[in-house]
């Protein structure tokens, strides 16, 4: 294992650590991103606190979606196939104090192709995740290439998700949040069923 691997295996442990003492920040990130994704139609430039480098990514919340009831743990509902974000059923679950659990979240970069994977609140780290294939020209001859690319793209992989939780710590720790970013969330959970009210961020 390489100084650079041992740094990047590190880090994640640091980042895992972080998330789990304040775990109530896991499922805050992953309903800031819902929202995050939803506002923004074009492709976002993320930069990685780790290695500096800026990204210009396209992110979707794919095709699974869990919500677990605040008040009762035992109250869970998981959206599956289509476009479960976009659905009625997730909007009403948001709005009626159901917390985002666990998303599938989807990114592409021109330079590499499509990353999927899933996210859970309790500790942000990736899993069940689906990597770009290499390009056509590194053939089955070299392997090393490939096993490269793949590597590299691991390492984006760390690099998009840990930028994209410096800039949700960025607004969380504002002295404008409460006024500003969780009410810019909440207006958006009530765009989208104006009936309902909602309690699911502190």
């Amino acid at each position: 294992m390489t100084v650079s691997d041992e740094n990047l295996l590190a880090h994640v442990e640091k980042l895992l650590t972080a998330s789990k003492s304040k775990s109530f920040l896991g499922r805050e990130f992953l309903t800031w991103l819902w929202y995050l994704v939803e506002k923004n139609d074009s492709p976002m430039h993320v930069q990685s606190p780790r290695t500096g480098h800026n990204y210009l990514v396209d992110i979707w919340i794919d095709d699974r979606l869990v919500l677990e009831s605040q008040a009762a743990k035992a109250h869970v509902q998981t959206l599956k196939g289509g476009d479960p974000s976009r659905s009625v059923e997730a909007a009403t679950a948001l709005l009626t104090g159901k917390s985002v659990k666990e998303m599938r979240v989807g990114f592409n970069l021109d330079s590499m192709g499509d990353f999927t994977f899933n996210l859970n609140g309790s500790d942000l780290a990736p899993r069940t995740i689906a990597l770009p294939e290499p390009p056509a020209e590194l053939s089955q001859e070299e392997g090393f290439s490939q096993l490269s690319f793949r590597l590299k793209a691991s390492q984006v992989l760390v690099d998009v998700i840990d930028g994209l939780f410096a800039l949700f710590l960025d607004e969380r720790t504002d002295e404008t949040w409460n006024d500003k970013g969780l009410g810019e969330i909440k207006a958006w959970m009530k765009q989208r069923t104006p009936d309902l009210s909602s309690s699911s961020l502190h």
